[in-house]
């Protein structure tokens, strides 16, 4: 290879070649040295056990003038020191205090992953990241965070994964505010809380108001590019969910998992469904249970007076069986429900084997603009034997199916796939052929994207 090759060229070779061969031109052609650094210290994982010189080194090395610019996404994992990450020296040991400042030093950094002990408080302001103007992705993976308004860092995305449960939390009477109040939120984009505890701490900052009607205007104008939210928890009131999706009013993307049920609501607080003042935001999609479709599919009128009507593209409903399904849409109202065109849901096969032409056509009845529909069919939980005892035959099942898709006129793609468990080998399900020969006599020019059979344990 000659060292008088474009740098564009070396950069190519650089990218493509094993990280061996990497460090072997690192270390004996100056010529390409800078350009291979630029691949070789993109990324920066440091996860102590100890507290020795060993790490101080590495801190040092990788915080060094010729390395730092280099780092452009960074892995810290401090939980198994033990040690609280805060500003207050006299409470932490140095290796903490010394791991932030080294990571100030990456100028070019766009990531920032990290991992602080779980029940011990994490303070903002000693992570040092307010000099990283090229940061736009914080993801806390675990950690106790402390409320902050004193920084505020034009983040594009945050991420806190596996938060604390609420008595646990070191300030949790403290949440008067959005928990992410150490963010610019006209820079925010997307939001992510996952959270095993049953009360969603991250909900306190919002829902301090009596009622969803109440929420801080000043705070709800200020999320405007703000639009893709996932939250997890196993349930909340309905007020607390209300006033929370109210805050972002450019919301486009909602993802709910792990939710199970509705607690009791807040005292004095409004109950749902939300009123015609409430700011819901206008989703275009939306991946979770059904249960909370009545909640999100509404239309109301806007400050002016003007009445607006959201048009959700794509549902995707995780949970419940086809009678959920129904059940919830039922209590959306016609005019929102028009403007979807995506599908995914589940079903049970006791449902479509029972009586799917009438449960899978009544609810397919509610969006008759649909034009892509994906059903996982589980056989889990059926009152029908799987195999060869489900009451019907495999072509008589498609035959029912394709006859309750024959009144969606805009229907153009469907996807079934049958989920089996896996102790019960012996029923193959519908395959594809089968679908495919009572779709095209029910519903002509309806093109079946496929039909498996997927074991599950």
């Amino acid at each position: 290879m000659s060292p008088e090759l474009p740098p564009e060229l070396w950069l190519e070779i650089i990218h493509s070649a094993p990280r061996e061969t990497l460090l072997t031109l690192h270390r004996v052609s100056p010529a390409v040295s800078s350009l291979s650094r630029t691949v070789l210290f993109a990324e920066f994982i440091f996860s102590p056990i100890y507290s020795d010189e060993h790490e101080f080194h590495r801190l040092t090395f990788w915080s060094s003038k010729r390395i730092a610019p280099n780092v452009r996404s960074c892995s810290i994992n401090l939980s198994v020191l033990g040690e609280p990450i805060t500003t207050d020296t006299s409470r932490t040991i140095p290796l903490v205090s010394a791991t932030f400042a080294a990571v100030s030093h990456f100028t070019n950094l766009q990531k920032l992953i990290c991992g602080a002990p779980r029940m011990l408080p994490l303070e903002i302001p000693a992570l040092q990241l307010e000099t990283l103007k090229s940061l736009k992705s914080l993801h806390i993976a675990s950690g106790s965070i402390v409320p902050c308004t004193t920084v505020k860092l034009p983040l594009e995305e945050f991420t806190h994964s596996d938060m604390p449960f609420p008595e646990s939390h070191p300030r949790c009477d403290f949440f008067t505010s959005p928990p992410i109040a150490f963010i610019d939120p006209s820079t925010l984009r997307s939001l992510i809380f996952q959270s095993s505890s049953i009360v969603p701490i991250w909900l306190g900052g919002w829902v301090s108001q009596p009622a969803p009607d109440t929420v801080d205007t000043d705070i709800i104008k200020s999320y405007t590019n703000l639009h893709s939210v996932e939250i997890s928890c196993t349930h909340f009131s309905q007020s607390e969910f209300i006033s929370f999706i109210a805050t972002f009013p450019a919301l486009h993307d909602l993802t709910v998992v792990n939710f199970r049920r509705f607690a009791p609501s807040t005292p004095g607080a409004a109950a749902p469904p939300p009123t015609k003042t409430t700011p819901i935001p206008h989703l275009t999609k939306y991946r979770g249970p059904a249960q909370l479709l009545p909640f999100l599919l509404v239309v109301h009128s806007d400050p002016a007076g003007e009445t607006a009507v959201p048009r959700p593209h794509t549902l995707d409903i995780t949970r419940g069986g086809l009678a959920d399904l129904w059940r919830a849409l039922q209590h959306c109202q016609a005019a929102v429900l028009e403007g979807v065109v995506c599908l995914r849901s589940q079903a049970e096969l006791s449902e479509l084997a029972r009586g799917g032409e009438s449960s899978l056509r009544d609810t397919l009845a509610f969006v008759p603009n649909l034009q892509d529909l994906d059903v996982v069919v589980h056989s889990n939980g059926t009152r029908y034997p799987v195999g060869r005892n489900i009451g019907i035959t495999d072509q008589d099942l498609c035959n029912r199916v394709a006859s309750a898709l024959s009144n969606n006129k805009m229907l153009q793609k469907v996807k079934f796939t049958w989920r089996s468990a896996s102790d019960d080998p012996s029923w193959q399900g519908p395959t594809q052929a089968m679908l495919d020969e009572g779709v095209k006599r029910e519903v002509p020019g309806l093109t079946v994207l496929e039909s498996k059979i997927t074991f599950t344990v």
